[in-house]
């Protein structure tokens, strides 16, 4: 499957989801919890999309990087969450010959599903929409650029967690992100570890 057909399925799949989203959010009220988690992101960017605003010049590369999530929301049932998060990853240009970054934020509304349980382990989905900034800054001899972007994103993941005591739960989780519209040309892959308390 390529990554083209991938993002076609992932866009009505995460609509869904949203829709889903809209709804459970009027169920009652349950407990809350929030968290922070280290994300590992590897990036999926249309190279190209940035190499054409300087002509000429090496070819863009970013690197993986390390980020961070910040992360809450409440528990609509059993079996569903209904939460936010806040991801931060500074992106690099991994080529010598030329510098650049890529500042990628971005704020999302997600509902997680879990999917069965084993004893203090919960196995879940997670998908939703939300807006991407991304400011990408490049130099190359004497020319330097900036862009500033704000566009849509889907996000869609597998995650596990594992309650330590009925206030902690630790995290693991990956899940994909794409942007859209004026933030097309950012995707990543992000593998994050975290601690969520509940309250």
């Amino acid at each position: 499957m390529t990554m083209k057909m991938i993002k076609r399925c992932m866009i009505p799949t995460v609509c869904l989801l949203w829709l889903l989203t809209t709804a459970a959010a009027y169920a009652q009220h349950y407990p809350n919890y929030m968290g922070g988690h280290l994300i590992y992101a590897l990036p999926e960017m249309d190279h190209a999309a940035f190499q054409d605003h300087i002509s000429g010049s090496p070819v863009v590369d970013f690197s993986n990087v390390f980020g961070f999530q910040l992360r809450g929301g409440m528990e609509l049932n059993e079996y569903l969450f209904l939460d936010g998060l806040i991801d931060y990853l500074p992106f690099d240009n991994s080529n010598a010959g030329r510098e650049d970054s890529l500042t990628v934020i971005n704020a999302g509304v997600n509902l997680k599903a879990v999917l069965f349980f084993l004893g203090p382990v919960e196995p879940y989905l997670v998908g939703g929409l939300g807006i991407m900034y991304a400011m990408h800054t490049a130099s190359f001899e004497e020319t330097e650029v900036e862009e500033n972007n704000v566009g849509f994103s889907g996000r869609l993941g597998l995650g596990i967690e594992a309650v330590v005591t009925p206030e902690i739960a630790i995290a693991l989780e990956g899940a994909y992100t794409l942007g859209m519209g004026d933030t097309d040309a950012v995707s990543y892959l992000g593998i994050m570890l975290g601690v969520n308390y509940r309250f």
